[in-house]
């Protein structure tokens, strides 16, 4: 999690944030558009983003000088969510992506999401996003023994309650259909673990391989 001075937790904007280099222009135009507005990224950690959308998330973040959350989800979930959604993984780690947003806007009450054209095509979302969320998250229940302690996240907010279509979601159109001439920095294969730990560059590792002097301790 990155998070400047003087937030406070009180955002305008939650803006989703996958690596997707397309919309990278587009969402750094909406940030200046309005500099009294606050934006909140949010990325879903599934465990199963490769090392170059890793990269790209980072480079995304510190391109558009972001505040951000990530959860990341259990190292067993992984393997399970791996089996049980295996004919629909590409749906269902974009599902995640959206459900994680919607959590967020609801938890710190944050009216706007952001997200793009692309992922809506991708999952065919409809303006009842209300349905959308609530119908496949019974069909994720059902993969799932009811007491099940892996699916916890899924059912801290009871959404029976609220009404997922008074939440804005805009959807950022990318004119030209060309990845944006953004840099990405490649992050080394020996740090790709880092990534579940928020990016945090002055976190190292003990190199394990290497030979230290006995003392006291």
């Amino acid at each position: 999690m990155k998070l400047n001075k003087n937030s406070f937790f009180n955002f305008d904007y939650l803006m989703l944030i996958d690596g997707n280099q397309i919309f990278f222009e587009e969402k750094l135009k909406l940030l200046n558009k309005d500099k009294t507005k606050k934006f909140l990224g949010a990325t879903f950690n599934h465990r199963l983003f490769n090392l170059n959308q890793k990269s790209a998330i980072k480079s995304e973040l510190e391109f558009l000088n972001l505040n951000h959350l990530m959860f990341s989800i259990r190292p067993s979930f992984k393997k399970d969510f791996s089996k049980k959604f295996k004919s629909n993984l590409t749906f269902y780690k974009d599902f995640f992506q959206i459900y994680f947003c919607i959590f967020l806007s609801i938890k710190y009450k944050i009216n706007s999401i952001i997200l793009d054209e692309d992922i809506k095509n991708r999952l065919n979302i409809s303006n009842d996003i209300d349905s959308f969320i609530k119908d496949n998250l019974g069909l994720i229940f059902k993969k799932f023994k009811k007491k099940d302690k892996k699916i916890t996240f899924f059912k801290i907010l009871n959404f029976k309650k609220v009404n997922l279509n008074n939440i804005e979601i805009i959807y950022l159109k990318n004119k030209n259909k060309n990845k944006n001439k953004i840099k990405i920095k490649k992050i080394s294969k020996k740090e790709e673990n880092l990534f579940w730990l928020g990016f945090d560059d002055n976190f190292k590792d003990a190199p394990l391989n290497k030979k230290y002097m006995k003392n006291d301790w």
